[in-house]
């Protein structure tokens, strides 16, 4: 009894030539896999941030204007900030949150915190800021200048609140401006 051989199997050079041909392929893959990961990251805390910034830009929308006449300047009133507390509960009005940049003020909230003064525990990276500023009305031709005036002397004001992170070096910026109805 003979025996025969069978062709059907690979031989040992298209073993190697396929084995190489995968070991060229496979990092160019982890590469592209790696970089994916990034993009869709940074995306994410792009996201996040901006709707951070958007929300305490809607809550700072749904302040009045001013207080009265008798305050004009941009800050918190006497009474408006808890002492030793974050709260915003008390502010009523728009320039009131300038006590995120006013000196001996908050600074810029890391990590962010809600109306109450909660820290925000979904949002640890961030840290968020505001502010204020009097801006000069529009000129005869209509063109605005986002020039800063003394406060209290225009009524125009200019909001910006600002989500950062990675030590500020990445941040999302939503301005508003807003005038006496």
């Amino acid at each position: 009894m003979r025996r025969t051989w069978s062709k059907a199997g690979f031989s040992l050079i298209e073993v190697i030539s396929a084995m190489f041909v995968i070991s060229i392929g496979m990092p160019a893959v982890a590469y592209m896999y790696t970089t994916a990961m990034v993009i869709d990251s940074d995306s994410t805390t792009r996201t996040q941030a901006t709707y951070l910034a958007n929300s305490l830009m809607n809550e700072i929308s749904q302040r009045r204007y001013k207080e009265s006449v008798s305050f004009p300047g941009n800050g918190p009133e006497t009474g408006e900030v808890a002492g030793g507390s974050y709260s915003r509960v008390n502010f009523d009005d728009i320039d009131d949150y300038q006590q995120f940049s006013i000196v001996g003020g908050w600074g810029a909230l890391s990590p962010p915190r809600d109306e109450l003064g909660s820290i925000l525990t979904d949002f640890p990276v961030f840290s968020q800021s505001v502010s204020v500023v009097n801006i000069n009305p529009p000129s005869a031709t209509g063109v605005l200048s986002l020039t800063a005036v003394p406060d209290g002397t225009t009524d125009i004001k200019l909001v910006s609140v600002v989500v950062s992170w990675l030590n500020a070096r990445q941040s999302v910026t939503v301005k508003k401006i807003f005038t006496i109805p």
